[in-house]
């Protein structure tokens, strides 16, 4: 069964053992006469080198003292028993010494590695996808995009992957993983000290599939973390992460390998903390609690069923309430006074208001306007 590991390198060099002088080799015959009428080429080219009126000159004065010693007769020129060589005169050297160049909206051409690194990774990858293109190939890819923008990812995994019969890849981009059906990815992790491979088993129902596609929105960008923290909206995690890179003397959660994830209320941050359970992440829920009753208590539990852990706010709390208590009164004032002047919220009389009424009004305003991340920016 042919075997193909695409592997990073130069691209389009003709040395041995490249990609791409794999690709001429496969192509006839003709590669070797190529060579070696490219050798005697270069030989003629650099033979008039020697010479030369100032290059014979001093090679005479260079071996003059040591004629004797070289057993070179007065009678020999010099110039006719030296001659240069690129890379020693062998083929070989010759093709290491070749770099491509290319005109890409310049005059003039220039060399591969001037044009950026996505366009060395984007020729790197077609030449992959010629090399793969092989009836009955397995075709492995290791760290697959790390050079690649978004767009340039998602294309050529897709046609590596048309390209043969069977693809193992590895990759860190979401954007690559997108080429692939949900259960095709597997996801690798070592977070219990064990190596263990995990995949989505597929959906149970039309609710199900709908939360599937949160696996390209939240958890492919997400894919190389260790734990993954769900929230039940947007504004919870924007402002979350405004306060975590506001505290500068700490380390953020990034740096523990955890990502914040948002869903679109707190049933929806069951279903998410199940899927990315099934990925292998260690999963936290953070759930509100403005509103207690019965449904609040039934999602809690839910997700202490399927999250490692749980994290809930206090009662009558959501995440504008959490994020205003406690603050100082002159601060809140002079932080939403701010902000009002600036988006136009309302908020007027804010003096008059005692602290609990203050608290409500703000907290009112950042649910209706949205302002949590401005709001952390501004304390």
């Amino acid at each position: 069964m042919p075997f193909v590991f695409v592997a990073p390198g130069q691209q389009l060099t003709p040395r041995s053992g490249s990609t791409f002088r794999g690709l001429l080799n496969s192509g006839g015959d003709d590669l070797a006469t190529a060579l070696q009428t490219f050798a005697a080429a270069v030989d003629t080219v650099t033979d008039g080198l020697s010479a030369t009126e100032v290059v014979s000159s001093v090679l005479e004065d260079v071996f003059g003292p040591v004629r004797e010693t070289l057993d070179i007769g007065p009678e020999i020129e010099v110039a006719d028993i030296v001659s240069f060589r690129a890379e020693g005169g062998t083929v070989a050297g010759l093709l290491r010494a070749l770099q491509p160049a290319l005109r890409l909206g310049t005059p003039e051409p220039l060399p591969l590695r001037r044009h950026g690194s996505t366009t060395a990774a984007v020729l790197g990858v077609a030449e992959a996808l010629l090399n793969a293109d092989r009836g009955s190939a397995v075709v492995a890819c290791d760290d697959f995009g790390d050079h690649l923008d978004a767009g340039a990812a998602e294309h050529l995994a897709r046609e590596l992957r048309d390209s043969c019969d069977q693809m193992w890849m590895s990759t860190r981009r979401p954007d690559a993983a997108r080429a692939f059906r949900p259960y095709e990815t597997v996801r690798l992790s070592l977070r219990t000290g064990k190596r263990a491979a995990h995949q989505l088993t597929p959906p149970a129902g039309k609710r199900e599939l709908n939360v599937l596609r949160q696996l390209h929105l939240q958890l492919l960008p997400a894919m190389s973390s260790r734990a993954v923290v769900v929230f039940e909206g947007r504004h919870d995690v924007a402002a979350l992460t405004a306060i975590s890179q506001r505290r500068t003397k700490e380390v953020v959660p990034a740096a523990y390998g955890v990502r914040f994830v948002e869903s679109e209320g707190h049933t929806e941050v069951v279903k998410i903390c199940k899927l990315a359970r099934q990925l292998g992440f260690r999963v936290i829920a953070g759930l509100d609690f403005d509103k207690p009753g019965e449904g609040a208590d039934t999602s809690f539990a839910e997700a202490v069923r399927v999250a490692d852990d749980v994290v809930r706010l206090p009662e009558r709390f959501a995440i504008e309430r959490a994020l205003v208590y406690g603050v100082l009164r002159r601060e809140l004032i002079e932080v939403f006074t701010v902000l009002d002047q600036e988006w136009r919220l309302g908020l007027t009389g804010l003096e008059e208001l005692d602290d609990a009424d203050l608290e409500k009004r703000v907290a009112k305003a950042l649910h209706s306007s949205g302002l949590h991340t401005q709001s952390m920016c501004s304390c």
